[in-house]
């Protein structure tokens, strides 16, 4: 039996001027599209060919670019030893690292990524912990692989 999780996220793309609601996952190998009508429907896109110890999560469709970017996770065991800005071709399933976006121990987690079409960019949920210290930030991050970040807003900030 194969095991392997799949990571969800919903998108509105417009197809030939039509609205259409599309699902996407992830699995360990394979882009994948679901059915929103029959979610036991799932059709493979094809192999997005990332490393198995990286995996992608927060997926979000980016309009500009016509793709899926979401945050991958590369791992050593159960520790995240680097995170990527990765995007995925809907036509393929083929992913590519945009952006390496560091090791968590010493820039944080990104997580909870979202295209913001006023902004015009990606916005990703950032959580920095110095210390003591903790804080959660919005960013606003390059689509075109640029490291670039923009700390938009600081959530909170507490000592831990």
């Amino acid at each position: 039996m194969k095991r392997f999780a799949i990571i969800v996220v919903i998108l509105m793309l417009t197809v030939s001027g039509v609205q259409a609601d599309q699902l996407f996952g992830v699995t360990a190998t394979d882009l994948v599209r679901i059915d929103p009508a029959n979610p036991a429907v799932v059709t493979t896109v094809g192999p997005h060919n990332l490393p198995l110890h990286i995996s992608p999560t927060s997926l979000t469709y980016d309009p500009v670019q016509q793709q899926l970017v979401g945050v991958g996770y590369e791992r050593s065991g159960a520790t995240v030893i680097n995170q990527y800005l990765v995007a995925f071709s809907l036509q393929t399933g083929q992913s590519t690292l945009l952006s390496t976006l560091g090791n968590p121990a010493t820039v944080g987690f990104y997580e909870a990524l979202e295209y913001n079409n006023t902004l015009n960019s990606l916005i990703a949920s950032h959580e920095t912990t110095f210390g003591s210290f903790k804080t959660n930030q919005l960013v606003r991050m390059a689509t075109n692989g640029a490291t670039s970040l923009q700390v938009l807003t600081t959530l909170a900030a507490c000592r831990t």
